[in-house]
């Protein structure tokens, strides 16, 4: 906890907390709970997109370039659901 730990233990740690203060863990856990729930939801809406790319390629409907397109405009959505995390504030903390 906190900076007084050795580097070794930051390093393997899966959670290093910043300071002493445990009442923050409550809301670590519920921002990790919505980082995994976003982390679902934008491979779904990913994997979606490339899926229905291929497939609008395959009937000839798009061409190669549309699909690439597609495929790099899909990453938009997702960063923009990511971004929101930034400032997610938990239930307790509201």
């Amino acid at each position: 906890m906190g900076v007084a730990g050795t580097d070794v233990a930051i390093e393997t740690a899966g959670i290093a907390l910043m300071n002493d203060d445990i009442r923050n863990l409550p809301h670590l856990i519920a921002l990790a709970r919505e980082s995994l729930r976003t982390i679902r939801g934008s491979v779904a809406f990913s994997l979606s997109m490339n899926v229905l790319s291929v497939v609008l390629s395959f009937f000839g409907i798009i061409g190669p370039a549309l699909g690439a397109m597609m495929h790099e405009f899909s990453a938009l959505p997702v960063l923009a659901y990511s971004a929101r995390l930034v400032a997610y504030k938990s239930r307790d903390a509201r």
